[in-house]
């Protein structure tokens, strides 16, 4: 589906952005209301701890716990310290990720790269920028994805097939964000989550968009969680498993989206591992997410604590 278009204006994002990402996460969770926010996930690790009589000391209103028992393990927001730094920094690049699992037989969505005319990594003369924004919007297709490459929960997501208001767009966009990623829209009818941990599945559904072109749960996307173990099923995990190993991740979230006509492709790799919107859709799911928290947990405490 996805030609190969190469351009001198479109660069990996090794050597930039993770400052940025990380403050941006960070603004991102603080700024919910303390006296009502009660993240989810703090009350797993605070149940967690207190039946494997564990000590826990928190810091910036649960942002950060510790778990002491002969050592201490961090976890921070929703970041579980078992991948390494270098494979955490990979996922947190969105056109990174899917140079390297396209690289290595995984078919991922094809983005584009551009740093802001602003930015310090951006090596392309300012006079070009709006001939470079025309060359990116005609070689997808004149329907275009935009978003944050280093970015979260579906903000600043926007797909644009008029000329001008792309152009528009990824101004304004820059004003806010030192690099994006462009691809070309795809119709999508279903995003699958996969929560994978050494290999092993943990927890896997499905998400259904309403009425926007965003899968996040936090947008009003429904998940349904699967069950059965079938030949499609099988295929996805298959994907997943093989993406996890191809950027040494112990511990992530694999998103991967079916296209109408059946092509599979992964979208992104998160390794911060959330169940808030879940949790909340029903008992059922809420049970879901404590196992898999439980698990991650459990496997900290082997490694980490004894």
């Amino acid at each position: 589906m996805y030609d190969s278009i190469h351009n001198l204006n479109l660069y990996s994002t090794s050597n930039s952005g993770f400052d940025f990402y990380f403050l941006t996460y960070i603004i991102h969770f603080m700024n919910y209301d303390k006296k009502t926010y009660n993240p989810f996930v703090v009350s797993v690790i605070k149940k967690f701890a207190e039946n494997n009589n564990i000590q826990i000391k928190t810091y910036s209103d649960n942002w950060l716990i510790e778990l002491q028992k002969n050592k201490v393990h961090r976890i921070v927001g929703f970041n579980f310290d078992l991948s390494s730094a270098s494979s955490l920094a990979i996922t947190r690049d969105k056109f990174l990720t899917s140079e390297i699992l396209n690289d290595n037989g995984i078919l991922a969505v094809n983005y584009k790269l551009l740093f802001a005319p602003d930015s310090v990594a951006a090596n392309y003369p300012k006079n070009e920028f709006e001939l470079i924004l025309e060359n990116i919007f005609d070689n997808l297709d004149k329907d275009v994805v935009i978003k944050p490459n280093f970015g979260t929960g579906g903000a600043d997501v926007f797909r644009v097939a008029d000329k001008y208001n792309f152009i528009s767009r990824t101004k304004e966009l820059f004003k806010k964000h030192s690099a994006l990623c462009f691809s070309r829209f795809l119709n999508i009818d279903f995003e699958y989550r996969i929560t994978v941990l050494d290999g092993m599945i943990l927890n896997i559904y499905k998400k259904q968009k309403t009425d926007n072109i965003l899968f996040n749960l936090s947008k009003g996307a429904k998940a349904t969680t699967l069950n059965e173990d079938n030949e499609f099923v099988q295929k996805i995990k298959s994907i997943a498993k093989k993406t996890m190993r191809i950027l040494d991740m112990r511990l992530a979230n694999v998103d991967i989206v079916k296209t109408s006509d059946g092509e599979l492709f992964v979208l992104e790799v998160n390794g911060g591992i959330a169940f808030e919107h879940y949790s909340r859709q029903n008992s059922s799911y809420k049970e879901n997410a404590t196992k898999v928290y439980n698990k991650i947990l459990q496997t900290i405490l082997e490694e980490k604590l004894t």
